[in-house]
């Protein structure tokens, strides 16, 4: 700044500055020097504005941006999450109806029965994974809170293997029913 209103030449620039109750506050500032016919610097001429309330406001809206982009990417991992982890169980799902819809005239009571269980457990299992998904959604906008609790892995690891199993003969033949 002193530098160059010092050689007669125009500052412009935010600064920091203090009132004479000591209160900071931002100042937006033009300074510019005053000579003389002999080309001497005499006074210096400022224009000054107080642009706290923009600072504020400014220093606000980017942490309200921050907190939009979190919440749009968490809103987009759930929609992956949804998208990756309910088309598996739909197609079970889809295969199944569409043996029933397709062969139902071909299948035996037994046949027929099998198909149904699946039909009901895959519905099941569609029915808890919104849940969870919708139990996550909830956690992760704050509506919820986490209580975090025992699972045996081993009978989630079976649930899952029992539920491509379906899936493979759901989308083969009626034949395994």
């Amino acid at each position: 700044l002193w530098n160059t209103i010092l050689l007669g030449k125009e500052w412009s620039g935010v600064l920091l500055n203090k009132k004479k109750n000591g209160k900071l506050y931002w100042e937006k500032t033009s300074i510019s020097s005053i000579i003389d016919q002999y080309g001497k610097i005499t006074h210096f001429v400022g224009i000054k504005e107080d642009i706290s309330q923009e600072i504020k406001h400014q220093k606000e809206i980017r942490r309200t941006n921050k907190k939009l982009k979190k919440i749009n990417a968490e809103k987009d991992r759930f929609f992956t999450i949804i998208a990756h982890d309910l088309r598996s169980p739909f197609n079970t799902f889809m295969g199944i109806t569409n043996l029933i819809a397709n062969e139902m005239h071909n299948l035996n009571d037994d046949q027929l029965h099998g198909l149904t269980q699946s039909l009901d457990k895959s519905a099941h299992n569609m029915y808890d994974l919104l849940s969870n998904l919708l139990d996550w959604s909830m956690v992760q906008r704050g509506s919820e809170s986490f209580t975090p609790e025992e699972v045996n892995l081993f009978e989630k690891a079976e649930k899952s293997i029992e539920s491509l199993i379906e899936t493979i003969y759901a989308e083969t033949s009626p034949a395994g029913y």
